[in-house]
């Protein structure tokens, strides 16, 4: 074990956390693995909210306003930064249930810009997981894509890594600016590695960066045994034995879950909002079951269908079958890679089909434990010697 009395490693979460399951058990594993290598660990993640104004400040532009709006009639909205603010305090009163394992597991530091950080206060960042580099996802939290390749760094003589980071999609997305600008970032890093195979290819052909590695999802670095402790004594019963954990509900979608449901003869429930997505729905209808139901959900159920990528590795860690339904809009490439690396691309389903469907549930749930191991001791030893 190293001694780090001083030092600390950064996993920088771009996606907000509070209410996404898989962002807040990848944030949980990722820290989790370094910090079983010895080290501190801080997950720093920006504060949805806008910092207030200065008195001073609102004493020039209130008055300013109100004289455009009352003398000169011109139409004012809102302030950008109050609508953003309103947005954050719906979305944190989304997270009461999530809120709890967050502050208990995950060692955060919140900031409110990532130039807060002093060039002194760690020795090496670690960027990842998830779609940390896909430039639609990374402004939802007020960033830019570029500090995802930690520009803020700038010349620090610090190490700089990405553990699976994620493009998000098959198709490039970034703009020539933003290409290059983070092709000159990336060529500063000690280490890449993505999420998968499309992303290393994009680190090869658009930045130049021919040693990017594939590794698996930091959730999958830990087994069943240590999720399974996670879920302590949480003994509210679940609703079914057939887990529905669906991001885009359409007609298609309840279509595959009804036909499965009379199949197997099982009972379907779901562990998520009912409004995940609408701040305009009443907060009842937005609250997340807490991570614990979540990783519940996936102990104690006898199938799983879901078109969420995090809900598919979960599947795998608790060896529990499953379909998964591939979603299109929030990309396709990072399932293609998490099941080959298994042999479970047939459990891969674009549409509703009958005779497919019936395949897959013929099928029985075999893992390659071998496999596994090889992938989990070679992302730790991609950690553990770009960090030393």
């Amino acid at each position: 074990m190293l001694n780090m009395k001083d030092n600390k490693i950064i996993g920088i979460i771009t996606l907000h956390q509070i209410t996404n399951y898989g962002g807040i058990l990848q944030a949980y594993a990722l820290q989790h693995a370094i910090s079983k290598l010895g080290y501190d660990v801080d997950v720093i993640e920006q504060s949805l909210y806008i910092k207030p104004l200065h008195t001073w400040q609102k004493l020039i532009l209130y008055p300013w306003r109100t004289l455009l709006k009352k003398v000169f009639k011109c139409k004012i909205g809102i302030r950008k930064e109050e609508n953003q603010n309103e947005t954050a305090r719906l979305r944190y009163a989304a997270a009461e249930y999530t809120m709890p394992f967050i502050k208990k597991y995950i060692h955060h530091r919140y900031v409110q810009s990532l130039s807060e950080i002093g060039s002194d206060e760690y020795m090496a960042y670690v960027v990842g997981s998830d779609q940390i580099w896909r430039p639609a996802y990374v402004i939802d939290v007020k960033m830019r894509v570029e500090d995802a390749y930690l520009q803020f760094t700038k010349d620090w003589n610090v190490k700089r890594i990405s553990y699976a980071a994620s493009f998000g999609s098959e198709e490039w997305e970034y703009t020539d600016e933003q290409t290059n600008c983070c092709k000159e970032l990336l060529s500063k890093f000690n280490a890449v590695s993505c999420r998968e195979e499309a992303g290393t290819e994009f680190c090869k052909r658009y930045f130049d960066y021919p040693k990017a590695e594939t590794v698996i999802d930091p959730t999958m670095l830990l087994n069943r045994e240590e999720y399974t402790a996670l879920i302590g004594d949480y003994n509210e019963a679940l609703d079914g034995d057939l887990m529905c954990y669906i991001l885009d509900k359409n007609e298609q979608n309840m279509q595959i879950v009804n036909y499965v449901a009379n199949a197997k003869q099982l009972t379907p429930f779901s562990v998520k909002a009912k409004a995940e997505y609408n701040i305009k729905a009443p907060l009842e209808d937005r609250l997340q079951p807490p991570v614990e139901r979540w990783l519940k959900g996936f102990r104690d159920a006898k199938y799983i269908i879901t078109d969420s990528y995090h809900a598919c590795a979960f599947s795998i860690i608790f060896r529990k079958p499953f379909i998964a339904i591939a979603n299109q809009n929030r990309g396709v490439a990072r399932y293609k890679t998490l099941l080959a690396y298994f042999g479970l691309e047939d459990r891969l389903i674009t549409e509703y089909n009958q005779k497919q469907i019936d395949a897959i549930l013929k099928q029985p749930m075999a893992i390659d434990e071998e496999k596994m191991r090889e992938l989990q001791e070679k992302a730790i030893l991609f950690l553990q010697e770009n960090l030393k």
